[in-house]
């Protein structure tokens, strides 16, 4: 992932990266058998086609841009493999594990670069590994009660909290096409939750 950012723009990265609830329905379709209706593939969709609107990429296609589909392929594989641990570990091991193992090849591959934080750097460092693994706990304990393809297009939610967090602590000012993109991303998440509230009852 940070490979490829470093090739292409941060826009065309996290226009790549929510291709990873497409991704994950797929792999959800062949490894898990889920069912996945039309009304499920047009709020993906119609989230993705939000994402895009908002971010308004220019995308070409190099050496970056697949590195960066081939991560969202990992995280959406990983997503998947969560999904299958939960059946028998709670969910701060699982979270506990992810990051243990993801710590092994990058510790060796940072000893190249590697720089002693200050305390500034070192406190900014622990909220985010805080806050990463409260997500990871979290999206772990979605996953036990849920359908991966139910989920993924939660994901898209991420767009509209960057905005909102970018407009509190940078100030960046939100434009028309966030409006447009965010409403169709709020729709699509809405509409399927709202599906599958009413089927549950």
């Amino acid at each position: 992932f940070f490979w490829g950012l470093s090739m292409i723009t941060l826009a065309e990265t996290t226009t790549i990266g929510f291709m990873v609830p497409i991704f994950a329905t797929l792999l959800a379709i062949i490894f898990f058998r889920e069912k996945v209706g039309l009304q499920r593939w047009t709020a993906i969709l119609i989230g993705f086609l939000g994402t895009l609107i908002v971010i308004r990429p220019d995308i070409e296609y190099n050496i970056g841009s697949l590195l960066i589909i081939i991560s969202t392929f990992c995280w959406a594989a990983s997503v998947l493999i969560a999904k299958k641990l939960t059946s028998r570990d709670n969910n701060i091991t699982i979270a506990f594990w992810q990051v243990a193992y993801a710590s092994i090849p990058t510790f060796f591959i940072a000893l190249n670069y590697w720089e002693w934080p200050n305390f500034k750097h070192f406190a900014l460092l622990l909220i985010v590994a805080s806050l990463g693994t409260i997500a990871h706990i979290s999206i772990n304990s979605a996953l036990k009660r849920a359908e991966v393809s139910l989920l993924m297009p939660l994901d898209y939610l991420r767009l509209i909290w960057s905005i909102i967090f970018g407009y509190l602590l940078l100030g960046d000012l939100p434009s028309y096409s966030l409006f447009v993109g965010g409403f169709l991303i709020i729709f699509s998440t809405a509409f399927i939750t709202y599906r599958e509230t009413k089927i549950k009852n």
